[in-house]
């Protein structure tokens, strides 16, 4: 075999080739900075919608208590007026529901106006606690 000595070895290609490496990483490096970044943004942005989810979800709880109060209310209206209608059904010769009074007028509505008796008496009793529970 032969020895054969190298005295001269154009390099430059080489190193081109390690520059363009090394250029190729300093890019892949950068964006993978913008990547991190955008992540970053993503990130607060979910926690800014989770936290106008979250306000969202008590507004509408807040909203379905109040039509919940509203319901109540209706239905109580609707038995009031049952209850009366009832009583002046049944008890209509000792009971007589006066009408709201007129505006200007300084009188509770919504007062009985009971004929002498004992049974009036006992039923304007029962009106009063009925009308007070209700």
């Amino acid at each position: 075999m032969a020895d054969y000595a190298i005295s001269y070895a154009n390099l430059n290609a080489i190193e081109q080739s390690l520059n363009n490496i090394s250029n190729g990483l300093n890019s892949v490096g950068s964006g993978i900075d913008v990547i991190s970044h955008d992540v970053g943004t993503v990130n607060d942005n979910v926690k800014v919608v989770y936290d106008s989810v979250g306000q969202l979800a008590n507004e509408f709880h807040d909203f379905v208590m109040i039509q919940v109060k509203a319901n109540n209310l209706s239905n109580s209206n609707g038995k009031l007026i049952q209850i009366r209608q009832q009583l002046d059904k049944q008890f209509g010769q000792w009971l007589r529901w006066s009408e709201p009074a007129p505006s200007g007028v300084h009188i509770q509505p919504q007062t009985l106006q009971v004929n002498v008796s004992v049974q009036g008496l006992f039923l304007k009793s029962i009106a009063f606690l009925l009308l007070c529970f209700i």
